[in-house]
């Protein structure tokens, strides 16, 4: 949409543990603006409540930036529904992905050779717009830590890790129906995901509790 506006928010969630005696934990959803360095709005559930993007606001002109726990068919509607848009950062079994004829993406298959990203038109299984694939191969240093993340992970879950998940791990996958002609949105999130700068926060405008217990 040229010449538009767009609101660049982060969106998440988190568990915050209690005291058992306090009734247990508690999770809180959150989207962060990041031009206005601030909290737009908070919401503070039981971790009973699953973590879903539209528990916080989601405007027209939204940017919806959200990490792979996120990155479900429900979510990617709730966004477009409300006129706004995402990039949302995927694993290579996160989301089922169609080409133009209907048939399956193999993620894997679309990783790239080089250093420079590759982009591919892709659908969404049960979303009718077309949304961009976009891979990056991350810097050695990053993918090796990666690799020993979901390998430490496997572990934990006394599984070995499965091949394809290492090799998936030293490459960046985002998927965003964001124009083309915008990608400083995509660069920013993939500095934040690469060099781990920080964001200073500042208070939010708005807290919501969305049950009774808490």
């Amino acid at each position: 949409m040229p010449g538009a506006h767009w609101t660049l928010s982060l969106v998440d969630g988190s568990v915050i543990c209690t005291p058992r005696q306090a009734g247990g934990n508690c999770r809180l959803h959150a989207s962060y603006e990041l031009e206005r360095g601030r909290f737009s709005d908070l919401v503070l559930a039981t971790s009973k409540v699953a973590e879903r993007v539209d528990h916080t606001r989601i405007r027209g002109g939204q940017i919806v930036v959200q990490d792979r726990g996120l990155a479900r068919v429900h979510n990617f509607r709730a966004v477009l529904e409300a006129n706004a848009n995402f990039v949302t950062r995927i694993g290579w079994r996160s989301v089922r992905l169609l080409d133009g004829n209907g048939r399956l993406v193999d993620v894997l298959q679309k990783l790239p050779a080089g250093d420079k990203p590759r982009e591919h038109r892709v659908w969404i299984a049960g979303i009718d717009t077309p949304v961009r694939l976009i891979i990056q191969r991350l810097a050695d240093q990053r993918a090796a830590r990666q690799e020993r993340k979901r390998a430490r992970k496997s572990r934990k879950q006394g599984h070995q890790i499965d091949p394809r998940t290492s090799k998936a791990a030293g490459y960046l996958m985002l998927l965003t129906p964001y124009p083309p002609g915008c990608g400083r949105h995509l660069r920013c999130w993939h500095s934040m995901l690469t060099d781990g700068r920080g964001t200073r926060l500042q208070a939010p405008e708005n807290v919501t509790v969305c049950s009774k217990s808490l």
